[in-house]
């Protein structure tokens, strides 16, 4: 009926692309849909995905700042349900848009974060007669709701869990990055003295010579 397999790319730095590729029969009355769970090191962009509404849809649940670091979210992880549209499931593949968070200062130049394959299933009307169980119970309870009314069907996956790498600063740098800063800062602020003590002494000898004149 269905299958599915994940891969992504590249496997380190900020932003990879988690590509679905599935294998579904058409003709059901059915749709179907992808559940991605996130660790809080991973998030996506809700305005990037609106770029892909020809392939689906989606759902947001849980921590969804964009810009904090990963210190900041907490431990709990984000959900994203994806309802796949005709012209993606034709072409047999959809593709999603991952970003990494800032990780923790730490020892080692890369934090490993294991991101999960999605889990996909069919959703189908309980008025269709397809003859299917309600054997996937672990929709969040945030998208529970929009399936009260149907039948749903687990969808075979590889199950993959993608190890990713994402660079992180190193504890021993930071001297070297708090004495940037603070040097970038007092050049940025001399500059600004020097620039508003400049335009001072224009404006002045500019009001002498308009005195002068008149």
């Amino acid at each position: 009926m269905a299958f599915l397999s994940s891969s992504i790319n590249p496997t380190y730095g900020f932003h990879p692309t988690l590509t679905v590729a599935f294998r579904f029969e058409d003709g059901l009355d059915c749709s179907l849909h992808l559940l991605l769970t996130l660790p809080p090191l991973v998030f996506v962009d809700p305005y990037e995905l609106g770029n892909y509404k020809a392939q689906y849809t989606f759902q947001h649940a849980g921590p969804s700042n964009l810009e904090l670091p990963v210190v900041a979210v907490g431990d709990e992880p984000s959900y994203v349900l994806f309802n796949v549209s005709r012209s993606a499931r034709a072409s047999g593949f959809a593709q999603i848009p991952l970003h990494l968070r800032y990780g923790e200062v730490g020892v080692e130049e890369f934090q490993s974060v294991n991101i999960p394959s999605p889990e996909a299933f069919l959703s189908c009307s309980a008025s269709s007669g397809t003859s299917l169980l309600k054997d996937f119970t672990a929709i969040p309870p945030d998208f529970a709701p929009l399936f009260l009314s149907t039948n749903i069907y687990r969808v075979p996956s590889s199950e993959d869990v993608f190890q990713f790498n994402v660079p992180v600063g190193q504890i021993q740098d930071i001297p070297q990055v708090e004495a940037g800063t603070a040097l970038t800062i007092i050049l940025c602020c001399a500059y600004l003295i020097y620039v508003s003590c400049k335009t001072a002494l224009r404006l002045r000898t500019d009001s002498n010579s308009h005195l002068k004149t008149s």
